[in-house]
């Protein structure tokens, strides 16, 4: 029996534990790179108010606040200028993140400034922060600067050779976090009643809603069918994603969900992290051919550049 379960098992084992170009691990890291500068660029502005020792919720008496636990530094040090010094070096990670500068390094660095976000203040936080923090914790297994990044480039250029190959399974598991997510979300909206007669998008819209389409109000058929095709977008991902034929069916829908919700409701940050994981489905022979058509247009205006050139014309 234990036999025959392990050969049940294999291809999930093999599936789990697949390897493949790192293209698909540095396209994530650049996506994390941009969604922690989108963040600090959206909360900068108010952050004195959000983390601040004279904004909403002030400094915790110092009695409160564990002794040595570096989580909790913002609780001790939440002066406007310490904030600006706090935004700064998380900026300054976050790019060098991006671009792939001492990855594993500013990866690492990375998820401990985002608990420091996250710990401060509690009370500003919501699912997709969640999501996000899941993640950063991900990449930290994940072989990302391979490619894409400085790291590769200066280690060519002194002739170490760097694999391509490398493992995935970091990116499986941001995937089952994702489907989790989609189908959790679904079952638990099935059993209300305003997604169940359809009038939750409605509700949503009045609630949370942006004014860009403030008629849409109005159309109780179009409400509707946007409540239900919500549901179903959430409750089928997780059967549709992994199925070759119906894979961009599902990870297309699930874009212009978040696509939606971005337009017509007033949740900023949801969005860009949801786009992020689903970017962890993109397969690395896919990332390979988006890499050879970008080396492919470059050589093709290189060479144009240099025919105007001799040309004599301008470059």
């Amino acid at each position: 029996m234990p036999s025959d379960l392990t050969a049940r098992l294999a291809p999930l084992r093999d599936w789990f534990f697949e390897e493949g170009d790192a293209a698909a691990a540095a396209a994530m890291r650049i996506g994390y790179g941009l969604v922690l500068l989108f963040m600090l660029w959206d909360v900068s502005p108010v952050r004195d108010l959000l983390l601040g020792h004279a904004g909403y919720f002030g400094t915790l008496d110092p009695k409160y606040v564990a002794v040595g636990d570096p989580t909790e530094l913002l609780f001790r040090f939440d002066s406007s200028l310490a904030l600006r010094i706090y935004f700064g070096t998380f900026a300054a990670v976050a790019l060098c993140a991006t671009v792939g500068l001492c990855t594993r390094a500013n990866l690492a660095a990375s998820l401990f400034l985002l608990l420091l976000f996250q710990k401060r203040n509690t009370y500003m936080l919501f699912g997709a922060d969640g999501v996000l923090l899941q993640i950063a914790i991900w990449m930290l297994f994940l072989r990302s600067g391979r490619v894409w990044s400085l790291d590769r480039v200066w280690r060519e250029r002194r002739g170490r050779a760097i694999p391509r190959v490398i493992p995935l399974w970091p990116l499986k598991a941001i995937q089952l976090q994702v489907v989790a997510v989609y189908l959790v979300t679904g079952l638990t909206k099935i059993g209300t009643e305003p997604w169940q007669d359809g009038s939750a998008i409605y509700y949503g819209l009045r609630s949370l809603g942006s004014g860009l389409l403030p008629g849409l109000l109005d159309h109780k058929l179009a409400l509707t069918l946007l409540t239900y095709g919500t549901l179903w977008v959430e409750l089928s991902f997780a059967f549709l994603v992994f199925w070759k034929p119906t894979r961009w069916i599902a990870l297309l829908s699930a874009v212009a969900l978040h696509a939606g919700i971005d337009a017509l409701m007033s949740i900023r940050f949801f969005g860009p992290v949801m786009y992020l994981g689903l970017l962890s489905f993109v397969r690395p022979e896919e990332w390979l051919r988006v890499e050879a058509w970008v080396v492919a247009r470059l050589s093709r205006r290189g060479q144009r550049s240099r025919v105007r050139s001799r040309a004599g014309e301008t470059p």
